[in-house]
C-alpha cells in the first residue's frame, strides 16, 4: 500500500482539483480522502493545531488501513497540511505529517510568490480580515517588516513575507521523505496545460484519467474594486 499526500499550498488550484478532478477518481482504484482520517486532519491542522491525542488517533487509523488485507493505495488532498494559512509554519506542519504518515509520496504545488501572496490577501478579505494589502503584508516605510504573531494590533490576520520561503518548505519534505518521493508542480503550468498536469498526477497515483472537461469550476478571486469595497464596507 502506498500513501500519496497532496499538501497544497493554499491558492494553487487545490479546490479546483478536489471539486473537478479528484472527485471523479474511481474508488475501486484508490482510497481518496477517507472521512474519518480527514475529520481528524481538520482538527489537527486547523482547530487544535498539533493536538497530540488526535495525531495518535490519525496515526492509528492510517496503520489500521495499511494492515487491512488487500488494502488500496490511499490518496489524501488537503492544503491545510502544508501550513496554517498565512503563518508559514512549514517545519511544524511537516513534523505532524511525518508522525501520521511515516512513509508517503508528496505532491506539492507552488506558485509565483508575488501572485501567491496577492491571492492569499484576497482570501483573507473573503474570510473577513478587511484591510489594505500593505497592512496584510506588514509593508511600512518602504520595507516589509517582520510580523509579531498571526494577527496585527487591529486583530486582523497578517503575514510575514520573510517566512514565506519555498526552500524551507521543500527542504522539510526532502529531509523527511527523500527527494525521489517529492513531486513538485507549478500553478502556472497547470493553468497553461490542465490536461497534461492531471495526466501526470494520474500517472504518479497509478489511476486512470477519466477527466473530460478541464475548464469547469473556475474559482473567481476578488477584483481590485471588490477589495476596496470590502474594506470600505
Amino acid at each position: 500500500m502506498t500513501i500519496y499526500l497532496h499538501i497544497g499550498l493554499h491558492k494553487t488550484a487545490t479546490t479546483f482539483l478536489q471539486q473537478n478532478i479528484f472527485k471523479d477518481f474511481d474508488y475501486k482504484d484508490i482510497n481518496y480522502n477517507p472521512p474519518e482520517i480527514m475529520s481528524l486532519m481538520e482538527s489537527i491542522f486547523v482547530y487544535k493545531m498539533g493536538d497530540k491525542n488526535n495525531i495518535l488517533k490519525a496515526k492509528a487509523l492510517v496503520e489500521s488501513e495499511m494492515n487491512e488485507p488487500n488494502a488500496k493505495d490511499m490518496f489524501i488532498s488537503s492544503e491545510r497540511m502544508s501550513q496554517l494559512f498565512c503563518t508559514h509554519n512549514y517545519e511544524e506542519s511537516s513534523n505532524i505529517v511525518k508522525r501520521i504518515f511515516p512513509k508517503a509520496k508528496i505532491l506539492l504545488f507552488l506558485r509565483f510568490q508575488p501572485d501567491w501572496l496577492l491571492s492569499c490577501y484576497k482570501q483573507s478579505l473573503h474570510s473577513g480580515d478587511c484591510q489594505d494589502i500593505e497592512d496584510f503584508l506588514n509593508f511600512r516605510n518602504g520595507k516589509f517588516e517582520i510580523s509579531e504573531g498571526n494577527y496585527n494590533d487591529k486583530g486582523l490576520l497578517h503575514t510575514d513575507v520573510h517566512r514565506a520561503d519555498y526552500s524551507v518548505l521543500i527542504e522539510a519534505y526532502v529531509k523527511k521523505y527523500e527527494i525521489e518521493n517529492l513531486y513538485i508542480f507549478f500553478f502556472e503550468e497547470f493553468q497553461k496545460n490542465k490536461k497534461g498536469t492531471v495526466e501526470e498526477i494520474c500517472n504518479i497515483l497509478n489511476v486512470p484519467n477519466k477527466t473530460k472537461n478541464y475548464n469547469v469550476g473556475r474559482n473567481r478571486s476578488y477584483s481590485s474594486l471588490a477589495c476596496r469595497l470590502s474594506i470600505y464596507r
